[in-house]
């Protein structure tokens, strides 16, 4: 049979791996792993982003998170590894946009999310009307119903949440009792 090698060992306090998944947001040509670990009894759970080179491992990201998409939303060359979650202590829901340069970590930019969102969809990358990349995000808001939360980049490069602009802002603009989902209703990417 083959014989395997553990090329490095990472200690996690989680109940298990949620899923292991492989994209390039260094834009090198090689695609980092993407592990997100089951943490029982939090809201959260948490993401890691590892870079495999010569034998070595090396973690570049560990955070909380409730979703996440690796995706090209602010229109520069390379894919950014966008994460929503929310901070546990104050409450605050919040966005994070990061990008990986020459094994340089850094938070691109970052803005605020609903705070009430208990639960989200799959983000779903498409385009706004003007052409720019957009993130859209379905969340379950408790009893009141479901939400849209929709992410962009300014011409500067900042994220943006048209529907939440300070920490105790929330979304009552896409708001609806249906739990019903936003889509491509009619074929021209641009989900409605």
């Amino acid at each position: 049979g083959e014989h395997y090698t553990s090329v490095n060992d990472y200690s996690v306090e989680c109940a298990g791996v949620n899923s292991v998944s492989f994209a390039d947001i260094s834009g090198d040509g090689n695609p980092e792993i993407i592990v997100t670990w089951l943490i029982p009894s939090s809201p959260t759970d948490k993401i890691s982003v590892f870079y495999y080179d010569n034998s070595t491992m090396t973690k570049y990201i560990e955070e909380e998170y409730l979703t996440y998409t690796v995706c090209d939303i602010d229109a520069r060359i390379g894919n950014e590894l966008l994460i929503v979650s929310k901070d546990i202590e104050n409450g605050e829901g919040y966005a994070r946009l990061f990008e990986i340069n020459e094994e340089d970590v850094l938070v691109a930019s970052e803005c605020f999310m609903d705070s009430d969102i208990q639960s989200y969809q799959k983000p779903v990358l498409s385009t706004l009307k003007d052409g720019r990349n957009a993130v859209y995000i379905d969340a379950a808001k408790g009893t009141e119903g479901t939400v849209t939360e929709l992410l962009f980049c300014n011409n500067e490069g900042n994220l943006i949440n048209p529907f939440v602009k300070t920490k105790n802002d929330k979304n009552t603009e896409t708001l609806r009792a249906a739990h019903t989902f936003s889509k491509d209703i009619n074929g021209d990417g641009i989900y409605e």
